[in-house]
């Protein structure tokens, strides 16, 4: 017979396990040179010419 509690029980130790287990998925934690680049390259070129518009949209930098 499953009474409630044991259901509770069940349910908080699915709960522990799963938040003390590692996760498998993860960000990496570096970006590589390719993405720097890129980085680098919106700020030079794309970035300015945003900013000024929202600057001119508001009315102050």
């Amino acid at each position: 017979m499953v009474t409630r509690r044991s259901i509770f029980g069940f349910v908080a130790t699915l709960s522990a396990t799963a938040l003390l287990a590692p996760t498998r998925l993860s960000a990496q934690g570096t970006i590589g040179l390719a993405e720097r680049r890129a980085i680098a390259a919106y700020r030079a070129e794309k970035y300015p010419a945003i900013e000024a518009g929202i600057q001119q949209a508001a009315g102050f930098p």
